[in-house]
């Protein structure tokens, strides 16, 4: 960069013209806001006025001489009034830049500096509710072009799309689905003031209803309902979702639910189930998912989920075996294996806290 070695010419012609390194922060170079006064300025001479206990007009003469001398790039340096130093640099060395960058094509820019440095870029991450918007288009463009700018450096990114698929937004989507399923056929059924209303979700629900007839109309498990309208919603808004960001990258996200009930003894307990999309075979070796339960007295436990037949991993305890506490914090974590035998440690997001009232 020309900017560079303008800053490193300066440099030595402080030095060899006053003995003096200047110290960091200092010396610097700008670009003149009047494009007459030329191409780049410091006012190094103004900085070193107290030092030197002379006008910056006069120490600006000394280190013009070096300048000529040591920067051929410059086609004139010139002191001005009140002390600047202006450099016009030749033209052939501004369009050197545009040559080198036309000739070296894709490959201009790329380094190694990100060498064996592990990433991870968490990007736009939209509740699979609705249909993406305009802002997480914008999004993803900036979330793409930051992991293309890491592998350019060297870097390994992974980029995770982390899905939200749990809690209330996740309840009111499947209600909302369910109220336009009844009214596709005429009935009524209430929809949340919360809900959602837009197109899609009774695009959705039609589509169910062409799918699976009116039986949902006379299901009297609630619950079963619920949940088989929670899961249609997600994977047909997740479809959309992968439709629309497939012009970036694979997207892969993580999921975490949670159930309450109680055992045979009355006790309440919660369910936790994580999940990883898309797994291959080869899973068990790729990845592992753990839980790690703390309590206000900082006491930790870790504990890893087992892999289910789906894909999904899954974990049950109650409250208080596990650190037998009546509170307690929780996080989740896929944990990755690298190639090189190190592991990334990737935070879930699903942190929450359980209190019961024993």
């Amino acid at each position: 960069m020309i900017e560079d070695k303008i800053l490193e010419a300066a440099g030595k012609a402080v030095y060899e013209a006053y003995g003096i390194v200047p110290e960091e922060g200092i010396l610097m170079v700008e670009q003149p806001r009047d494009p007459r006064m030329g191409d780049y300025s410091t006012n190094i001479a103004m900085r070193l006025a107290r030092t030197l206990h002379q006008k910056p007009t006069d120490i600006a003469g000394p280190i013009v001489e070096k300048l000529k001398e040591l920067l051929p790039e410059a086609s004139s340096i010139e002191a001005v009034h009140p002390g600047f130093i202006n450099f016009r640099i030749r033209q052939d060395v501004l369009s050197e830049c545009i040559n080198r960058v036309i000739e070296e094509a894709d490959r201009y820019g790329r380094n190694d500096t990100g060498k064996g440095v592990h990433v991870l870029v968490e990007w736009v991450s939209a509740n699979p509710t609705g249909d993406l918007h305009c802002g997480h288009a914008r999004n993803a463009a900036w979330g793409d072009s930051i992991c293309r700018l890491y592998e350019a450096s060297g870097y390994d990114c992974l980029r995770e799309y982390y899905i939200n698929d749990a809690g209330n937004q996740i309840n009111m989507l499947a209600e909302s689905l369910i109220s336009r399923y009844f009214l596709h056929f005429g009935k009524e059924y209430p929809l949340p003031q919360d809900g959602y209303h837009a197109q899609d979700i009774i695009d959705i629900a039609n589509e169910i209803a062409l799918n699976d007839g009116d039986c949902w109309l006379y299901e009297t498990d609630e619950e079963k309902r619920r949940e088989y309208f929670k899961k249609e919603g997600v994977r047909r808004e997740l479809a959309k979702i992968e439709k629309d960001m497939d012009i970036f990258s694979d997207i892969s996200g993580m999921s975490v639910s949670r159930k309450k009930s109680k055992d045979k003894g009355g006790k309440k307990t919660e369910s936790y189930s994580a999940y990883v999309p898309d797994i291959s075979d080869t899973a068990e070796e790729v990845y592992s998912i753990q839980v790690k339960g703390f309590d206000d007295d900082g006491k930790k436990e870790m504990r890893t989920l087992k892999r289910q037949d789906d894909g999904s991993y899954k974990l049950e305890f109650s409250t208080k075996s596990f650190l037998g506490e009546k509170k307690l914090k929780y996080i989740f974590y896929a944990v990755i294996p690298l190639t090189d035998g190190e592991y990334v440690t990737v935070d879930l997001g699903k942190e929450g806290k359980v209190k019961w009232k024993m």
